[in-house]
């Protein structure tokens, strides 16, 4: 009986044994268990591409041309800066130190089309600036500031040019000024426009050269657009109860363009020539 029991126990457990082996491994395809982790399924690569013989190369399988690109523009059009000279240019006080932030104005005469051009720029903090003007045009810088004269620079526009203006101490100019008579003409609004120089032509001869033309022989259609634009105010002053006043602000040996206003008088320009004389200057008016 106890050997039958035995027996038994021994049979029961070698079926355990039996039913329990360890089962072998199924080995599986190392891209397709990393691909069936997602869930997708990809068609086998080529070994040629695989081993960087494929006829496309590597930088177009991966970058994408610019022009077939979503965010892709056209080339920009060709700019209108490709008929402007870009120009250097420097504003300095007397003492040769840089004036910031100072208005430097440019007149560009195209001398073909008797077109002007007028252009206007700021300093910087170091006293420099740069300004485009227009191509095959004759260009006068100029700037001013009070308690100074007007510094100026002309000639053809070109980008190899540097513009220089240097401020200078100015002149008071001191004038009394009369009606035709001989009166004065008492609290009289005064506007100094400067105008030209003396100089003299190629054939000697004595000319008013235009401030803002600086060619010779003068060119007359600039001339006649100058003098009656009246571009540049160098000072503004008023007339005493004798008809006396001081100006700041002016070049000395300079032909201005005295503009008048005053109760009881039509308004009217008449040519000062600015110099200083020892018993003073008398301006008399024609009107």
């Amino acid at each position: 009986m106890k050997q039958g029991l035995i027996l038994l126990l021994v049979a029961v457990l070698a079926v355990l044994v039996w039913l329990l082996r360890p089962y072998p491994a199924k080995v599986l395809n190392p891209t397709t268990v990393a691909i069936s982790a997602v869930g997708l399924q990809t068609p086998a690569i080529p070994a040629s591409e695989v081993e960087g013989q494929s006829s496309t190369p590597l930088s177009s399988q991966l970058i994408p041309k610019v022009s077939d690109s979503v965010g892709a523009q056209p080339p920009p059009p060709p700019s209108a800066a490709k008929d402007t000279v870009p120009m250097h240019g420097r504003l300095s006080d007397p003492k040769g130190g840089p004036i910031p932030f100072g208005k430097v104005e440019g007149f560009a005469w195209d001398i073909a089309a008797k077109k002007l051009t007028r252009l206007m720029v700021e300093t910087d903090d170091l006293g420099n600036f740069i300004i485009e003007c227009p191509r095959a045009t004759f260009v006068t810088f100029t700037a001013h500031l009070p308690g100074f004269r007007r510094a100026f620079n002309n000639g053809q526009a070109s980008e190899s040019r540097d513009v220089v203006l240097s401020l200078r101490e100015s002149i008071d100019f001191e004038a009394a000024l009369t009606r035709s008579d001989g009166s004065a003409v008492p609290n009289a609004r005064l506007k100094f426009h400067p105008f030209g120089i003396h100089a003299s032509d190629l054939n000697g001869r004595p000319i008013d050269l235009n401030l803002l033309n600086g060619t010779i022989p003068v060119i007359p259609e600039w001339d006649a657009v100058c003098r009656s634009s009246m571009f540049m105010t160098d000072c503004t002053v008023r007339t005493d109860d004798k008809g006396r006043f001081r100006a700041d602000s002016v070049m000395s040996s300079t032909t201005y363009l005295l503009e008048v206003e005053s109760d009881g008088l039509p308004a009217g320009v008449v040519e000062v020539y600015t110099r200083t004389q020892k018993n003073g200057n008398i301006i008399r008016l024609p009107f």
